[in-house]
């Protein structure tokens, strides 16, 4: 019989590509994956099979994302849901992914159940001040939420981190090898293997991913209005979250008054990101970095490694992001593109003009070209820890 691990992930697993890509590379090792989601919105069937991988969703009435009390009050409900599912078909590990699920992870450990792995793909805690990172309430749950973390993370079996330091900038399992745990890295690479893209006819700059900050794109359209008429790139924004209506809002309005086209679509498939890649040349990425940052606290925008940096580079997009980070490490010591401060305006206008230069001599040579790491390293990587945890 082969080993039962339950995945556990607060979102609708719709699906989330990290979370599909570890489940079925533990699959293709021979485990029984089962992921148990919390379906907030409604949006997806109670239960289904993907890639061999069984997902159960907790579905309890319709909830919107962000509202601090009832997300909390729905997460307490989703933790019984979780624990009952496994209580009545019980795995070895319960692998719980970033640490609003830690709590089900940990009990299930304690009681001597069976393994705890905890997922960081990001430091959670620092979610809880973004877009108020002034509000004393906030910072305060965010501290606890912080010192929460540190005890999942000492705890686990296996913490597994999404990002390592480089170019002296450290990435978060520094962070967490700093608090006493001993993180290792899954990069989470794109999983499409060599799919090619082509280049716009016209110089254009996108935004494919999630749509979480709304003063990036304000940033992006001062930039814009910097540059002479002639100079100035189309937009192409694709991707849902929090902030998409408001974005899209901005940027049509401001589109409109600087003469360019911007075209602004939603959630998309990974199966889409080709076709949506091929009405961007260059792919924006510049952060604001004020998650986390107060006190000493690690920032997460500079020590993450988003996914879309790897996207950008498989499909041979050069890509402009935040300075001073792990990503802006990545992308400069192997020239995949150029990096900006976030809110440094006339900066990142000077990149557009530049890029926009180097495109019109060529927009072929444009394309990106060097070696990309690829997701089936970090597969057998995983496979290779579970071997581990699971015959110590």
């Amino acid at each position: 019989m082969s080993v039962r691990i339950d995945m556990i992930v607060s979102n609708g697993h719709g699906p989330d590509p990290r979370v599909q890509k570890e489940a079925e590379a533990l699959v293709e090792g021979g485990y029984d994956v089962r992921i148990l989601a919390w379906d907030r919105e409604l949006s997806y069937p109670s239960s289904e099979i993907i890639q061999g991988v069984r997902i159960e969703r907790f579905q309890h009435g319709r909830q919107s994302y962000g509202a601090l009390l009832q997300t909390w009050k729905g997460l307490r409900r989703f933790h019984r849901f979780a624990y009952q599912a496994m209580r009545d078909d019980p795995p070895l590990v319960c692998h719980s992914h970033d640490q609003d699920t830690c709590r089900v992870g940990l009990r299930w450990k304690k009681e001597g159940r069976g393994r705890f792995v905890f997922d960081a793909h990001d430091f959670y805690w620092t979610w809880l001040t973004m877009g108020r990172p002034k509000s004393a309430l906030r910072r305060l749950g965010a501290r606890f939420l912080k010192h929460r973390d540190r005890r999942y993370a000492r705890m686990a079996d296996l913490l597994i981190t999404s990002s390592n330091g480089m170019g002296g900038y450290p990435g978060l399992a520094e962070h967490y090898t700093g608090w006493g745990a001993d993180p290792k890295t899954i990069l989470n690479l794109p999983d499409i293997g060599e799919i090619s893209s082509p280049m716009p006819d016209e110089f254009s700059v996108g935004y494919i991913g999630n749509v979480r900050e709304v003063e990036m794109f304000d940033h992006l359209m001062s930039a814009i209005a910097l540059l002479p008429a002639e100079k100035r790139p189309n937009l192409r924004i694709a991707g849902s979250g929090r902030s998409h209506d408001e974005v899209k809002e901005l940027v049509d309005y401001r589109a409109t008054s600087l003469g360019i086209q911007a075209v602004i679509s939603g959630r998309y498939a990974m199966n889409q990101l080709s076709e949506l890649m091929s009405g961007v040349a260059l792919q924006f990425c510049v952060y604001t970095a004020n998650r986390g940052d107060f006190k000493g606290d690690v920032n997460l925008v500079r020590a993450a490694l988003p996914n879309k940096l790897f996207e950008s580079a498989m499909m041979g997009r050069k890509i402009v992001t935040i300075s001073n980070s792990v990503m802006g490490d990545w992308t400069e010591s192997n020239g995949w593109g150029w990096t900006c401060e976030p809110g440094d305006v006339e900066h990142l206008a000077r990149i557009l003009g530049d890029a926009r230069d180097e495109w019109e001599q060529g927009h072929h040579s444009f394309i990106m070209s060097g070696d990309v790491p690829m997701w089936s390293q970090e597969a057998e990587k995983l496979r290779l820890l579970y071997a581990h945890l699971i015959n110590q």
